[in-house]
């Protein structure tokens, strides 16, 4: 499928607890933005 895809995340703490794999060009990780309102990503060891 050609173009962007677009995985939109929502604002707020999101803890990652295993790898994310994608296997396409052209894909875009969007949050909310940063700071206060934006969107954390937290990678659990």
């Amino acid at each position: 499928m050609p173009g962007n895809r677009i995985l939109q995340l929502p604002a707020g703490k999101l803890i990652l607890s295993n790898i994310l794999f994608t296997e396409r060009s052209n894909f875009v990780l969007r949050g909310a933005g940063a700071g206060a309102g934006g969107t954390e990503i937290l990678v659990k060891s």
